[in-house]
């Protein structure tokens, strides 16, 4: 890899955004099984855990395969900083306050990954990564899905 290539930029920048994503779902959804009141948003922050932490485990293991460092740019960090943010606000609530605040979140980062996602396939280069972000697509698409149910379920926060 070169750091000259316009492809191993982009694909160690769709690296970086998995890694922040992913860590990103993993603390909100660490946060909400020890708040969250409704089991459903308990049931939803563990499937948040267990398939955010098995792709960040793809992801880095493909990083090391394809010999790609993740690229911290500032549009990375900026996501980092803007997830943080997001995470503190809905740390604010409790009861079922913070359950729908939890599910709202969740269906704005969901969109918003999904949104990355798809930006982020048409810059990379590697087909292994493609392949990566075309499987983790279809997950986080599944996760929002579930996440708009349950949000139906609750109502909303406002």
């Amino acid at each position: 890899m070169t750091s000259s290539s316009v492809g191993a930029a982009g694909d160690a920048e769709a690296l970086a955004y998995l890694i922040a994503a992913n860590e990103g779902e993993i603390s909100e959804a660490q946060s909400a099984q020890k708040k969250a009141t409704s089991p459903e948003v308990k049931q939803y922050a563990a499937m948040m855990i267990q398939d955010h932490g098995k792709n960040l485990q793809e992801t880095r293991k493909l990083s090391d395969q394809i010999s790609v460092s993740p690229q911290q740019t500032a549009a990375v960090q900026k996501f980092r900083q803007e997830n943080k943010s997001s995470s503190m606000a809905v740390d604010q609530h409790s009861g079922s306050s913070f359950d729908r605040a939890f599910i709202e979140q969740a269906v704005k980062d969901h969109t918003t990954v999904l949104t990355l996602i798809d930006s982020q396939l048409s810059s990379v280069q590697n087909d292994q990564l493609k392949q990566h972000l075309t499987t983790t697509r279809a997950a986080v698409q599944k996760h929002l899905d579930e996440a708009k149910r349950i949000q139906g379920t609750l109502g909303a926060s406002k």
